[in-house]
């Protein structure tokens, strides 16, 4: 069991240059993860489970309580959502089954391109941007990813934090006052901010409603 508390929001269309120009100014090293290919469950009327399909593994993310509505900075406000995910190997994956899945499959597609920084939240106060691969015991990521699902592009911004369940959303406040600090790369709203479960039974909402 991996227990985190994340705070993310999710924008349509590409991603604003100001936003990329504020991602790469930030301290610590940057990770541009090869673009792939998530496939999510849609389980209608439910944003508080996660199930997706990732390359051989899938994944099980259960949301703990309520979000919470948190003001991070004068132009970022998010809701803090706590999860713990479980991780098993497929007996048999099949990729080219997968890849195959068709469009009125319960299996939704979002192709991801990420670009990650990770944050070590050193004796519980200080905050430092990781310089070497690896993730420290307790800190932050924070993640920058183009996404797209349904025909259409989007881009989200996210910080999850991860280390003791009982030090994690401490550990989120401190990674946001860090990377904010003065500045926040556009106006971050509430009404913006969700998982990915949220997100994704909005598209369907969409989609079904066209």
């Amino acid at each position: 069991m991996y227990p985190t508390a994340e705070v993310r929001w999710f924008f349509p269309g590409p991603t604003p240059p100001a936003v990329q120009m504020w991602f790469r100014q930030l301290d610590g090293n940057v990770e541009h993860q090869s673009p792939r290919i998530d496939r999510y469950l849609h389980l209608p009327g439910s944003t508080d489970l996660n199930i997706k399909l990732r390359k051989s593994l899938i994944e099980i993310k259960r949301q703990v309580g309520d979000g919470e509505v948190v003001q991070f900075h004068v132009q970022a406000v998010g809701v803090v959502e706590s999860w713990r995910k479980w991780s098993f190997e497929l007996a048999e994956p099949s990729r080219a089954r997968l890849r195959a899945t068709p469009p009125t499959s319960s299996w939704i597609a979002v192709r991801k391109e990420r670009q990650m920084r990770t944050y070590a939240v050193q004796e519980g106060e200080e905050v430092v941007g990781q310089p070497a691969p690896g993730s420290p015991a307790h800190g932050c990521e924070l993640e920058l990813t183009r996404v797209r699902a349904a025909g259409a592009t989007w881009w989200t911004l996210a910080l999850e934090a991860f280390g003791d369940e009982s030090t994690l959303r401490e550990n989120l406040l401190l990674a946001t006052k860090h990377v904010f600090n003065s500045d926040a790369p556009l106006r971050l709203e509430a009404d913006h901010s969700e998982g990915y479960a949220g997100w994704l039974a909005r598209l369907v909402r969409s989609e079904a409603q066209q």
